[in-house]
C-alpha cells in the first residue's frame, strides 16, 4: 500500500513537472500516459484501502471472538474450582462423619473390653485382617508380591519400592490399581541397626501408594536386628506395636472377592514348617474353594545348592498338605516364597504349574514330590545393595516383584503371572506359567471367627484407615 502511495505522488509531480516544459519539448500524448497511469494506481490504491478496511474489521471480529472465549474459559474454569470446592467440603464432611464413627467404635470397644476383659486379646489379635472385596476398576483383582526387602540405610531398598510400584501401576493403565501386596519378610538388613524403623520406611511407601500392605515373618525379623519373637506375638504383646503388630503368622490377612492371601510366615529363624503343619491344615480345611488361596510364606519348599545348600524342615509335610487340598477339596492354591536370593535360586522368575512333570526336590538325598499347586517366588525387592558381585545374591533376581490379577466370571478365574523389575520391564522365564485358566468351587470359607468360648459373638465390621479392620 504504501510503494502504491509512493509511486502515484512521483507520477503527479511528473506530471506537474512535463505540463511546465515547452511543447516543442515534451508531446501532449506522453503527459496524457502518464495521467492514464495515475488513473490506474489510483483506483488500485483505493481498492487496497477498501481490503485493508475489511482486514481491519475481520481483526475486530477476530478480537471480539477471542474476547468472547476468553469470558467462556473464565466462566468454565469458575465452574471447575466452584465444584472442586464442593468436593473438598464433601471429602471433608465424610472425613468428619469417618472419625465420629470411629469414635463410636473405640466407645464400643472399650466398653467390650471393660465387662468382659479377656477379649482384649482376642479383638486386638485379629485387628490386621483385611477384607478388600472391592475389584480394581478393570474388573479384576490385582495382588502384588514381593520379599527380601532388606532396606539398609539411605532407604535404597525402599526407594525401589516405590519406583516399581509406580511403573507397574503404569503397566495396568489408568483404570488399574494394586489391591493388595503381600511382603515374604525380610524387609530390613540382617544386623541392620534401627531394623523397625527400616521396615516402617517400607510399609510407608506402601501406604502412600493407595495399597493395601500384608506382611509376614522372615528370619531376620526374628534375629539379626529384628527380634521378632512368636511366643510374644501370639501371646499378644506387640498388639499395639505400630510395626510389628502389622506382621502375621498362620493367618488370612486379606480376602477379596475371588482371592484369599493367608501368611504362612516363619515362627522361627530356623528354616522349618514343622511346628506350622497343623494350622495349615487348618485353616485350608475351612478356606472353601470358590477363590484363588494365595500363601505367602518366607522359606520356600525346595532344596538348592549353589556352594551352600539349604533345606527347609517340614516340607515334605506342606506339599502333602497343600496336594490333599487341591485333590479333595478342590482348591486353587498359589505357594510364594523368598529367602533364597543369595543362592541365585533358578527357581526365581518363574511360576511353575501344577501336576505333569513338575516336581520339587525337598532333601539333599534328591527326593522329590509332584505339586498340585503353582509354585514359584514371590520377588526379591533387594537389590545390588545385597549381593556379592554383578551376577550373585539379589541381582540376580531380575524380578523385584511378581504381579498377579485374578479374572473371574462364574466358577471360571483366569490367572496371570507377570514378574517384573525395577523399571517395569517384564522379566518373566519364557518356561514359566503366564497364564492358568481354573475352575472353582461353590464353597465359601469360613469369616475368622474371633468368638472365645461361648461368649457372644463379635462380627468383622466397618473400616477405620488404610484398609484395616476391628472386631468389634
Amino acid at each position: 500500500m504504501k510503494r502504491w502511495r509512493k509511486l502515484l505522488a512521483m507520477l503527479l509531480s511528473m506530471v506537474m513537472i512535463l505540463s511546465m516544459i515547452p511543447s516543442a519539448t515534451v508531446r501532449a500524448e506522453e503527459i496524457e500516459g502518464i495521467e492514464e497511469i495515475v488513473e490506474i494506481i489510483s483506483e488500485e490504491t483505493a481498492e487496497d484501502a477498501e481490503a485493508l478496511e475489511a482486514e481491519g474489521d475481520a481483526d475486530a471480529d477476530a478480537a471480539e471472538g477471542e474476547e468472547a472465549l476468553a469470558e467462556a474459559e473464565e466462566e468454565a474454569e469458575a465452574e471447575v474450582a466452584e465444584e472442586e470446592d464442593e468436593e473438598a467440603e464433601a471429602e471433608e464432611a465424610e472425613a468428619e462423619e469417618g472419625d465420629a464413627q470411629e469414635e463410636v467404635i473405640e466407645e464400643i470397644i472399650e466398653e467390650i473390653i471393660e465387662e468382659e476383659p479377656e477379649l482384649e486379646e482376642v479383638i486386638f489379635e485379629e485387628s490386621n485382617y483385611v477384607e478388600a472385596s472391592a475389584k480394581n476398576s478393570s474388573g479384576a483383582s490385582v495382588l502384588a508380591f514381593t520379599s527380601d526387602t532388606h532396606n539398609k540405610s539411605g532407604n535404597v531398598a525402599a526407594n525401589r519400592l516405590k519406583e516399581w510400584l509406580t511403573n507397574v501401576k503404569e503397566k495396568l493403565g489408568t483404570n488399574g490399581k494394586v489391591d493388595v501386596m503381600a511382603f515374604g519378610g525380610d524387609m530390613a538388613g540382617a544386623g541392620a541397626s534401627g531394623y523397625w524403623d527400616l521396615t516402617k520406611a517400607d510399609m510407608d511407601v506402601v501406604a502412600e501408594a493407595g495399597v493395601t500392605g500384608v506382611y509376614t515373618t522372615g528370619n531376620h525379623e526374628i534375629a539379626s536386628g529384628g527380634d521378632f519373637k512368636y511366643a510374644s506375638y501370639t501371646s499378644g504383646a506387640y498388639k499395639n506395636d505400630a510395626i510389628r503388630g502389622k506382621f502375621e503368622v498362620n493367618k488370612t490377612s486379606a480376602e477379596g472377592d475371588n482371592y484369599i492371601v493367608y501368611c504362612l510366615g516363619s515362627e522361627s529363624d530356623t528354616q522349618s514348617y514343622s511346628n506350622q503343619v497343623s494350622s495349615l491344615t487348618s485353616f485350608l480345611s475351612s478356606a472353601g474353594n470358590n477363590k484363588v488361596i494365595f500363601i505367602i510364606t518366607h522359606f520356600p519348599l525346595h532344596y538348592f545348592s549353589n556352594g551352600y545348600s539349604r533345606t527347609t524342615t517340614g516340607a515334605s509335610q506342606i506339599i502333602d498338605v497343600l496336594n490333599n487340598a487341591v485333590t479333595n477339596n478342590n482348591q486353587t492354591i498359589v505357594f510364594l516364597w523368598g529367602h533364597n536370593h543369595t543362592l541365585s535360586d533358578t527357581y526365581y522368575d518363574q511360576i511353575y504349574g501344577p501336576g505333569g512333570t513338575n516336581s520339587i526336590s525337598y532333601n539333599s538325598s534328591g527326593s522329590s514330590k509332584t505339586i498340585n499347586f503353582y509354585y514359584g517366588g514371590a520377588g526379591c525387592m533387594s537389590d545390588y545393595e545385597n549381593t556379592y558381585n554383578t551376577n550373585s545374591g539379589s541381582a540376580f533376581v531380575k524380578g523385584k516383584g511378581l504381579l498377579v490379577t485374578v479374572a473371574s466370571s462364574g466358577n471360571t478365574a483366569t490367572l496371570n503371572f507377570a514378574y517384573y523389575d525395577e523399571n517395569g520391564t517384564d522379566v518373566t522365564e519364557s518356561n514359566s506359567v503366564k497364564t492358568a485358566t481354573v475352575t472353582l468351587g461353590t464353597q465359601s470359607g469360613t469369616t475368622p471367627d474371633p468368638t472365645p468360648g461361648d461368649t457372644a459373638r463379635y462380627e468383622l465390621t466397618d473400616t477405620l484407615s488404610a484398609g484395616e479392620y476391628l472386631i468389634v
